[in-house]
């Protein structure tokens, strides 16, 4: 016997079991089934081993439950699952070794007097038959005949309501695999029990699970609560996706209820080198829950967990109550989250970076309340921060999206501190070297961004190309500035090498006629190989000088610069079908060229001016073009009823703006005024669309078809609940009316707001869009069962935009499988065992 059994599968199991190794030949257990297969222990071979030990470690897990169970009706109603998985396990043995014992099979020839070849594989499925056809002959046929024990088999109420849901979700799942035998004696026990129970098995959920197998890395919690606030938690669990909400896979509501989810190591939170960037992540998550109308019933350090595979803080999905978006009781109970979440911030830090002194501990601990005066452990920007969650005055907190804003701005304090604290000091000369190359190359950035500004200007099209290239040269400018001690020369002088070469390529466009983005990128394709060879070359520049300090250079969306350069190619295509499609009504007019559907181009026209001026030019330069990017694309939209659908979000944008200009310029006085002036243009264009509401025959021609009727329709759904907050009172009116006007164009369909429903990828990292085809219904078809798939090995579901010419689902950024990415082979095995799980998760469904 090889040793790979003994390393694999005999810590996992007691010794007395059938898969252990010290067991030689078939061990005959009470329930019979499957004993054949465990004869897989006794390989000897060294390769065979080595594989048919992992087989069997996975069947032992998978029957791990099975096997623990004494209860005769709950190992019955599993009968489906345990065959699938020993059929499999066969399968995979036999084509492992598929000859087979020499001696075995001449001895089965002489005996049966068989003249052909008797493989493995048809043995073992011959004696699992037999094994089943015992297990019904001796055990679950005589049950059926023996009222006092199958009364006592049943159970009280509660667990004959498991065993009936049980045996109908097995039937259901693994009935093809089931004899006419077994299936017989199924369906009369089930009789049996609902005539004598009097209980009735509804619609199973399709979350229902009883267990960990078809999932890796995965855990069962057992929960203690009643079967009605089981379901209602359930309810609000499986809708959450996000990457710092611990992730729900299924759900067991009858019996001893529980919960399989991801594995975590528990709610202890690391006391060492815990940073801002991990808390962010908690942040995010709770700020995703309030968003998406919900809140803790409780929060506590009980709430945040640490996943096991990735080493990360998330929250639990479980104690949530619906609280809306809207409404007094939502906004008390957001509210009450922001509060503790801050107390237990404050506990975090407590614990983290030393003691207060015993007296302040136990006040607070017995308290839990905020301690009069800054703890030495925190400094300025954290105290303000904690001590606005934890206003006595609920009105005064922050949201979730503000904290979580204040966050982002102390990891960038965070990361830039302890680059100053871990880098060992430069030379002298090492400095003045890095400052002379970075002064140089601040003033080739002011030229190339003056150029590109140019460039745009003459042509639109040209900010797709330029802009891609240049905003990347930006930023990595920025975080080279911000960092400078700790940057290498040579990194230093690789960068303004690509920068030199893009402000000479620059140059020489201007001195052409040629417009640059029709080489660029051809409608027909999407495939980068065929872009414009200068652009291509400075990206890929880009990315290699990147990946040299990756732990410097940090990444953000406008690095992903070939999904933006396709989002940017489909925007066109869209605008352009949109626009072809309204000169073909004989629409003449355009609100943004009057000036009246215009959004934050005071605030920009300061900006511009400010940045030439100012210490902080290169992050005033940054922010502005962020800003520019968000409006442009509002005003790249043809159709004046989406923009107006897009209101709140540009509103937030534009306020958010001006906090961080603020911020940047300390320049307390501008403030007001930005705000005032954004103020007006937001009336002159209330008044504009007030015009355009009292026009019935351009508001119906604005409307467009059913299908863009749908589409503004739904977006308003989303953007009244999601920026409520973000409209004035007007605004809120027009809104209202507008509703009334889809409404009488709708002809009486009911029109209401999956919760699964995005705008765009932009609300989760490392996300990205995949293009539907097909109508509307066959979209929601095609997303509905998306979001039903819960798997590590399935691309992650986020969220989807099912109306409109272009739907779309929200996904895991992936990279694709090809034969130009290098790996070993253990690891090529590897990705293909995870895609193999991933399949097999999705056919069990």
């Amino acid at each position: 016997m090889s040793n790979a059994w003994k390393t694999r599968v005999d810590p996992l199991v007691p010794e007395e079991s059938r898969w252990h190794s010290s067991h030689h030949g078939p061990v005959t257990t009470p329930d019979a089934i499957g004993d054949v297969v465990a004869t897989l222990r006794e390989a000897d071979d060294e390769f065979i081993a080595s594989v048919v030990a992992f087989c069997g470690r996975q069947v032992a897990q998978q029957l791990a439950d099975y096997e623990r169970g004494s209860r005769l009706l709950a190992k019955l109603a599993d009968t489906g699952r345990v065959v699938t998985v020993l059929l499999q396990a066969a399968r995979t043995a036999a084509e492992v070794a598929p000859a087979g014992d020499e001696q075995q099979e001449k001895e089965e020839e002489d005996t049966e007097d068989e003249t052909q070849h008797v493989s493995r594989l048809t043995r073992w499925r011959r004696t699992l038959a037999e094994e089943r056809a015992r297990r019904m002959e001796e055990v679950y046929e005589p049950l059926l005949r023996d009222d006092a024990q199958l009364t006592q088999e049943m159970g009280d109420e509660t667990q004959q309501l498991q065993i009936l849901t049980l045996m109908r979700h097995d039937v259901e799942i693994y009935g093809a695999v089931l004899t006419e035998r077994e299936t017989d004696v199924i369906a009369e026990l089930y009789t049996q029990m609902v005539r004598r129970s009097g209980l009735v098995v509804g619609v199973i959920p399709r979350w229902f699970a009883t267990t960990t197998s078809l999932w890796t890395d995965s855990v069962k919690t057992e929960v203690e609560m009643g079967e009605g606030e089981f379901l209602s938690q359930v309810s609000i669990w499986k809708t959450l996706r996000h990457p710092n909400v611990l992730r729900f896979y299924g759900a067991c509501h009858v019996g001893r209820a529980f919960v399989i989810h991801e594995a975590h190591t528990g709610t202890a939170i690391p006391t060492e080198g815990l940073l801002w960037n991990d808390l962010l992540g908690l942040a995010a998550g709770i700020g995703y829950v309030h968003g998406r109308g919900f809140a803790y019933q409780t929060l506590s350090m009980d709430t945040f967990v640490l996943l096991s595979s990735e080493q990360k803080l998330v929250v639990s999905g479980m104690g949530l109550v619906r609280s809306g978006r809207d409404g007094l009781d939502g906004e008390l109970h957001r509210a009450a989250n922001v509060m503790l979440f801050g107390l237990a911030l404050l506990d975090i830090f407590r614990r983290t970076r030393g003691d207060w002194g015993d007296q302040v501990n136990e006040e607070f601990i017995a308290t839990r309340q905020l301690p009069a005066s800054k703890p030495d452990c925190l400094n300025d920007r954290e105290w303000e921060l904690i001590g606005s969650m934890c206003s006595v005055n609920s009105a005064d907190r922050p949201s979730m999206v503000e904290v979580v804003w204040k966050i982002e701005y102390l990891v960038t304090l965070e990361e830039r501190n302890r680059l100053e604290i871990d880098e060992e000091i430069n030379t002298t000369a090492e400095r003045e070297t890095r400052t002379q190359a970075l002064d140089r190359a601040n003033d080739t950035i002011s030229k190339v961004s003056e150029l590109v500004d140019q460039l745009c200007e003459e042509e639109a099209d040209n900010d797709v190309s330029y802009r891609s290239v240049s905003d990347r040269l930006v930023n990595i400018y920025q975080q080279l500035e911000e960092y400078r001690e700790a940057g290498s020369i040579l990194l230093i002088e690789d960068f303004t090498g690509i920068l030199l070469r893009f402000y000479d390529y620059l140059r020489s466009e201007m001195s052409s006629d040629v417009s640059s983005i029709d080489s660029l990128f051809s409608i027909e394709s999407s495939d980068p190989t065929r872009w414009n060879d200068m652009y291509y070359k400075f990206h890929r520049d880009l990315d290699r000088l990147m990946n040299q300090a990756p732990n410097l250079l940090h990444t953000s969306q406008l690095h992903r610069w070939r999904h933006l350069l396709e989002e940017t190619k489909q925007r066109r295509q869209e605008i352009m079908a949109a626009w072809e499609e309204m000169d073909a009504h004989n629409f003449n007019g355009d609100a943004t060229d009057e000036g009246q559907d215009a959004f934050g181009a005071q605030f920009l026209k300061t900006l511009r001016k400010e940045e030439r001026f100012t210490k902080n030019a290169v992050a005033i330069n940054f922010l502005r073009r962020d800003v520019e990017k968000k409006v442009d694309t509002y005003n790249s939209e043809p159709r004046l009823l989406m923009r107006w659908a897009h209101t709140g979000y540009i509103v937030r944008i534009i306020h958010r703006a001006i906090e961080s200009a603020v911020g940047i310029l300390e320049f307390t006085s501008a403030k007001m005024e930005w705000f005032e002036a954004f103020e007006g243009e937001r009336k002159q264009r209330i008044s504009f669309y007030q015009e355009l509401l009292a026009d019935s025959g351009r508001i119906t021609l604005e409307m467009g078809d059913n299908c863009q009727i749908r589409e503004i329709y739904t977006v308003l759904l989303y953007s009244r609940d999601e920026y409520a907050s973000e409209l004035s009172a007007s605004e809120r009116n027009i809104t209202l009316s507008l509703f009334e006007k889809l409404k009488q164009q709708l002809n009486g369909d009911i029109i209401s707001l999956p919760s699964w429903f995005a705008m765009s990828e932009s609300q989760w990292s490392f996300a990205e869009r995949s293009v539907l085809s097909g109508d509307e219904a066959s979209c929601v078809q095609q997303i509905e069962i998306c979001q039903e798939l819960n798997h590590p090995n399935v691309c992650k579901f986020y969220g989807a935009y099912h109306v409109g010419r272009t739907p779309f689902v929200v996904l895991d950024e992936t990279v694709a499988f090809n034969a130009k990415l290098s790996f070993e082979d253990k690891d090529v095995w590897r990705l293909l065992l995870g895609y193999a799980n991933g399949l097999q998760y999705i056919l069990s469904r």
